[in-house]
């Protein structure tokens, strides 16, 4: 995808890791306060954490003077009768956190889906679909793993404990204070450094996953291509390539996380045994008696032991930053140009389309078309004829503006196509694919797509100029059958049919037709162009390579060397097409 170079190291800084931080927090949208309320709730339980040392310090003093231990004993209830207490308000704020953090990954997946539908269809096909489901069904809810589960219990006690602490050795020692904040420090500035270095790795494994969904998703696709040109070893030898790479990018992260965590561990386990001889050199000195020492000493444990978690907390975010990434690298990707209408066709103009000197070319220079010329008067059904690569499916996609050309320019019913928004422009056409898009639904769904209140009697209507009313009609629940993804269930022909129901239920002043009846017998394709060639209100374009389909228009033209020529049809069609 775009914009992965911002996994370099100079993208890796602390302000672009907050910036990531806050775009996801972003979309907790109005539970932002709630979350941050029980993150406070949940964070109380850490003051059992500072419970541990002063019980500790009660218990050496009753020991070291016993007409003390009725106190020490009353103070011990009182801190239990606290801790009873906390248990509900932990939890409260653990479930306002998970709730809220909940509703971020479904507003987050429901932003994304809604900006892919508004990319470029030019952009969509160039990456690939399958790029955009691991966005949308893995990288969301790991992005959004930031604000919640250990991650954030780890950031927690790092806060509170780490503060606390200090707080804590500055009032009973100065000394102490300073030891616990060297070790702090250290494995701070060792945490801030070293784990970053790990994203790098966990993106790189990302994107093997992801590529090993996009193999394996072709060869479901294609099984019938697999068995019978005997591709099943081929394959399996090709897949088990790209786990064994998964595998060594896997390795090479975890390695790298366990030296990082290695290295911060051992200083954060110095850092007790450390403050135990400073405070025993203290006690010998006179300057602390035994329960400070007691106290002071767990006190630094845990203040390191808060780092020890700090550090945990940078690793165990970097695959939620990478997964964060990868969302906004499509988030950021600009979306189709579409501005307001400033212009209305006239539907009763002698022209509907207008094509004047367009020139497209794809990448490094691959020119398609160049200075091409087209006029198709309004009502009238043209056969776009051409060799293979003549640019007849690229003339079909600047048409509905998935592609935008270099030069010139399209114009319908008298209005320049960018002086439409694509909502307006697309009402005007209507669409059939070589290869039909059907959807899990009902049957009418699929034909009336798009309707909020469809129209039986249209759906019906359109249906019989598909020819495929009779066989719906013979289904046991007729047009509240119910499809499989992608029609699977239905023959070619007839999901082609039902296709081409749906484009004539639209009534749309424009029919344009990518090889539409490629998969029909010669039966259905004459009877289906008998009732479209009787629609003198549609303007209709259609791409074929079949001189049946050709001769019942109005006009052929061929497409030759980037141009458009008129062809007689008395003439047939030339064998050098």
């Amino acid at each position: 995808m775009p914009k992965q170079e911002k996994t370099k190291n100079a993208a890796q800084g602390f302000h672009y890791s907050i910036n990531l931080i806050q775009r996801v927090f972003f979309y907790m949208e109005r539970g932002k306060k709630l979350y941050i309320i029980g993150w406070i709730m949940a964070a109380t339980e850490y003051l059992i954490t500072f419970s541990t040392p002063y019980l500790y310090q009660l218990i050496m003093n009753a020991v070291s003077d016993l007409s003390t231990i009725d106190v020490a004993v009353q103070k011990i209830m009182y801190l239990f009768i606290l801790l009873f207490i906390l248990i509900p308000i932990v939890v409260v704020g653990r479930y306002l956190q998970m709730n809220c953090t909940t509703a971020c990954s479904a507003n987050l997946s429901k932003a994304l889906f809604n900006h892919i539908q508004r990319l470029p269809a030019s952009v969509i096909n160039e990456n690939g679909p399958d790029s955009y489901l691991t966005r949308l069904n893995i990288d969301v809810n790991q992005c959004t793993s930031l604000f919640q589960s250990y991650a954030l219990v780890a950031l927690a006690k790092f806060v509170v404990v780490a503060s606390g602490s200090f707080i804590i050795l500055l009032t009973v020692s100065w000394q102490m204070a300073l030891v616990g904040s060297a070790f702090s420090l250290v494995c701070f500035f060792l945490s801030i450094s070293l784990n970053p270095k790990v994203r790098s790795l966990e993106m790189n494994a990302k994107q093997a996953n992801a590529a090993s969904l996009t193999g394996l998703m072709e060869v479901l696709q294609g099984i019938p291509v697999v068995r019978i040109f005997l591709l099943k070893d081929i394959l399996r030898i090709k897949y088990e390539k790209i786990c064994d790479i998964i595998y060594y990018k896997r390795v090479k992260y975890s390695t790298l996380r366990g030296i990082v965590y290695g290295v911060i561990d051992i200083f954060c386990f110095c850092a007790q045994p450390f403050s135990l001889l400073l405070g025993i050199y203290l006690l010998l000195a006179r300057q602390n008696d035994v329960s400070q020492v007691v106290l002071t000493t767990s006190v630094v444990g845990i203040m390191a032991q808060s780092m020890l978690d700090f550090s945990s907390f940078i690793q165990t975010i970097q695959p939620g930053f990478v997964a964060a990434e990868r969302v906004f690298s499509v988030m950021d990707e600009p979306e189709e140009a579409n501005q307001p209408d400033s212009a209305y066709p006239d539907l009763g103009t002698d022209l509907a389309i207008t094509i004047d000197n367009l020139t497209f070319s794809y990448k490094e220079n691959q020119l398609v078309l160049n200075s091409l010329n087209l006029h198709v008067k309004r009502g009238e059904h043209i056969a776009l004829v051409g060799g293979s690569g003549s640019g007849k499916s690229t003339l079909m996609r600047l048409l509905m503006r998935f592609d935008i050309p270099d030069n010139g320019s399209i114009s319908y019913f008298g209005v320049l196509a960018n002086q439409m928004s694509l909502e307006s422009m697309h009402d005007l056409i209507a669409y059939i694919p070589q290869e039909c898009n059907l959807f899990a639904g009902s049957i009418a769904d699929n034909i009336a797509f798009g309707s909020n209140n469809p129209d039986l009697n249209r759906i019906v209507a359109a249906t019989k100029g598909a020819n495929i009313h009779e066989f719906i009609s013979s289904l046991p629940d007729g047009y509240a059958s119910q499809l499989t993804e992608r029609g699977t269930s239905l023959s070619g022909g007839q999901r082609q049919r039902i296709a081409i129901a749906r484009a004539l239920y639209k009534n749309a002043p424009i029919l344009l037709m990518d090889e539409s009846t490629a998969s029909l017998d010669a039966e259905n394709e004459e009877i289906i162009f008998r009732e479209i060639s009787s629609m003198k209100d549609k303007t209709i374009v259609a791409i074929t390579h079949r001189l049946s389909t050709a001769k019942s228009m109005d006009r052929i033209v061929t497409m030759k060397d980037w141009k458009i020529d008129d062809l007689d049809k008395s003439e047939g069609f030339s064998t050098d097409l």
